[in-house]
C-alpha cells in the first residue's frame, strides 16, 4: 500500500509542533519565540552598544523626522542608512532579523516590525513544511503531483 503526502498530513504535523499556518493563527508571543529560535535574532528597546544593528527614529536640525537603520550608529551613511518614510523599515527589519542579528529598536510595537515578523513567519512555515515533507519521505510517503 502506497502512502502519499497530503496537505492535511503536513498541517497535522505542524499542529503537533505547535506551529500555526500563519502568524495570526497562534499566540503572538509564541510565534515570536519560535521565530527567535529559528532565525537566532534578538530584539531590544534598551540601547545596547553591543547590538549588531540599530533601527530608530531621529529628528533633523530643522524638525523633520527621519528613520535610521544602521549597523554603526557612530557613522551614519546618509545615502543608505536614512529613510524619510517609516514604511521602508519593514524591509530593514525583515532583512536584519532574517540574518539572525541582535537589533536595537526604539519601538518594539511598531507596525513595521510586526509586518517583518509576519513575513518571517511565512518563511519559517515554509522551512518547517520542507522539514516535515523530508521526514515523511523518510517514513515512506511519496509526493503526488498535487504536492509539487
Amino acid at each position: 500500500m502506497e502512502k502519499y503526502l497530503t496537505e492535511k498530513l503536513i498541517e497535522d504535523r505542524l499542529r503537533k509542533r505547535g506551529v500555526g499556518e500563519s502568524y495570526q493563527d497562534i499566540d503572538e508571543d509564541l510565534a515570536n519565540e519560535q521565530l527567535k529560535n529559528h532565525f537566532g535574532f534578538e530584539i531590544t528597546e534598551d540601547w545596547k552598544p553591543t547590538a549588531d544593528h540599530y533601527i530608530y527614529e531621529e529628528s533633523t536640525a530643522d524638525g523633520y523626522t527621519v528613520y535610521i537603520s544602521t549597523d554603526n550608529p557612530d557613522r551614519i551613511d546618509i545615502g543608505s542608512d536614512i529613510f524619510y518614510y517609516e514604511n521602508d523599515l519593514d524591509d530593514e527589519f525583515y532583512e536584519v532579523l532574517g540574518d539572525g542579528l541582535f537589533v536595537y529598536t526604539d519601538d518594539t510595537n511598531s507596525y513595521q516590525l510586526r509586518e517583518a515578523l509576519e513575513r518571517l513567519y511565512d518563511d519559517y512555515i515554509g522551512d518547517i513544511k520542507k522539514e516535515i515533507e523530508d521526514e515523511l519521505i523518510e517514513e515512506g510517503y511519496e509526493r503526488t503531483t498535487e504536492m509539487v
